[in-house]
């Protein structure tokens, strides 16, 4: 009898063992599932923030930096055929910059912003109705977390034809 009892007390005691076991493990599971659902959110929140800093200056327009469609920028340019490419020490936009107005420019400066890194654009002629291509490094900034940034006309000397 006495082996009968220690036996059960044994097996019962693995029981448990397996039972606690089995509870720790989903319970981890459960923690790390929790836990992704809270970076996905912190993720959506971190987007959504990122989206409305370049968003609150209305006279800015915000570009898709993975789009090549033809996106208003200001004072009657346009950016198209935009493309990013990574860096050593950040990314390389280039594109082209479109004049849809009625006056030509030389030396014309754009700034881009992207995610509070910027850096000039500088185009030696933009005639009226013309375009150019651009090529301009931002230091600072991974390629896999952009998408946005904001491009704005800045200098350039007013040339009448």
């Amino acid at each position: 009898m006495n082996t009968k009892y220690w036996m059960f007390l044994i097996v019962s005691v693995s029981v448990l063992m397996s039972s606690f076991s089995i509870y720790i493990s989903v319970k981890s599971d459960l923690r790390a599932k929790k836990n992704e659902e809270q970076l996905d959110s912190l993720k959506t929140k971190i987007f959504d923030i990122q989206f409305n800093f370049f968003k609150q200056d209305f006279e800015k327009e915000v570009v898709d930096l993975l789009s090549s469609n033809a996106q208003s920028i200001e004072s009657g340019f346009l950016v198209s055929d935009l493309k990013v490419t990574q860096r050593e020490k950040g990314i390389k936009v280039s594109g082209r910059i479109i004049n849809s107005s009625s006056i030509g420019y030389r030396n014309a400066v754009f700034k881009i912003n992207v995610y509070g890194k910027e850096n000039k654009i500088e185009i030696k002629e933009l005639k009226p109705g013309g375009s150019t291509f651009f090529n301009v490094n931002v230091d600072d900034v991974p390629v896999d977390e952009l998408k946005f940034a904001i491009i704005t006309h800045e200098d350039g000397h007013i040339v009448f034809y």
